[in-house]
């Protein structure tokens, strides 16, 4: 990993941020999703900002969140959203970042582990445009032990289907009419999702990217089951020019300077990226978009998610200090 990047024990993670922060969640019906805010304390957070989708609320979110309101207070502050209505959340997170540089408030501390990867996309975007404001921008991401949890390998599932695809706000990039589409996916363990986004944008071209490189030593297995489904799905694409490239789900630096790679090697083509891994390799994408504005990110809506066994919470925290990532020199 990188220097901007440090994992340390969930245990140990309080004593790694920084002083008088804001907190910025998201709840879930995964259990990691309040494994920060279980662990931190209302006293390490001036405020706590903590999204949550209302639809998921019989799956564990109402429970979680009530937990928080009891722990936190006065200090808490609940931001309903909706998976269907991202205009509004886009305009919710402008809101939010203003109202806390209106405070005074200089850090903050965003959990990026439970956020859908289009309103992390978001976050990073309204983030990035006020960095300026900032002393301190660390963002969180709780390893999962196992994922599907339960599930042999060759069952394991997280979503099913897609039934909407859309560019992220923030993120529409520089369409040209005359030129052919290049999709960049990053794939993981959600195959059948993949395969219906391809259906959906009809692209000339797809660059198909390989997750390598676990935040957890649990997933090898899992992994090594899904480049399998990988290798199907690359076989099954037509028309001419496809190909594939390794990239790390836990480097951002090295995941970002591999996506700019496929950048450049298609100039002249509409490059549309959607990040199907991990948060962190989500953040890497964000950073090449925002470099190269001529890149369009998309988000493509799940029909259904695995609510019951998405995953079991892990150990293991991975801090990114953002205001560094957005320096980093990626050429």
């Amino acid at each position: 990993m990188s220097e901007l990047t440090e994992v340390t024990r969930i245990s140990q993670v309080k004593n790694r941020l920084a002083e008088s922060s804001v907190f910025i969640g998201c709840l879930s019906y995964e259990p990691r999703s309040i494994s920060i805010l279980d662990t931190i304390g209302p006293d390490s957070m001036e405020e706590v900002y903590a999204f949550y989708n209302k639809q998921f609320f019989e799956f564990g979110v109402q429970e979680r969140l009530e937990r928080v309101q009891r722990v936190y207070g006065e200090r808490l502050e609940e931001v309903e959203f909706s998976v269907g209505t991202p205009i509004e959340t886009a305009r919710r997170i402008y809101q939010i970042v203003a109202q806390i540089i209106e405070k005074g408030h200089s850090r903050i501390v965003i959990d990026s582990t439970t956020f859908t990867h289009e309103i992390l996309l978001m976050i990073m975007k309204v983030v990035h445009d006020n960095r300026a404001r900032f002393d301190s921008i660390q963002v969180l991401y709780v390893s999962a032990d196992e994922y599907s949890v339960g599930d042999k390998p060759e069952d394991k599932w997280l979503s099913k289907g897609c039934n909407d695809v859309r560019n992220v706000v923030g993120y529409a990039g520089k369409m040209r009419p005359t030129a052919k589409t290049c999709l960049v996916l990053l794939a993981g363990f959600e195959h059948e999702r993949a395969t219906k986004l391809i259906d959906f944008l009809e692209p000339e071209r797809v660059v198909l990217g390989n997750g390598i490189e676990s935040t957890n030593d649990n997933h090898i297995k899992t992994m090594d089951h899904f480049k399998g489904e990988f290798e199907k799905l690359f076989s099954s694409l037509s028309g001419k020019g496809n190909s594939r490239f390794d990239f790390s789900c836990k480097d951002i630096v090295s995941t970002a300077r591999s996506i700019l790679d496929v950048v450049r090697d298609h100039p002249d083509e509409n490059i549309i990226i959607v990040p199907l891994n991990t948060k962190l390799s989500t953040m890497a994408t964000a950073v090449v978009a925002i470099k190269n504005p001529e890149v369009q990110v998309a988000y493509a809506v799940s029909e259904t998610y695995n609510t019951a066994n998405y995953s079991s919470a892990g150990e293991n925290v991975t801090i990114v200090d953002l205001k560094q990532l957005f320096d980093v020199d990626i050429e």
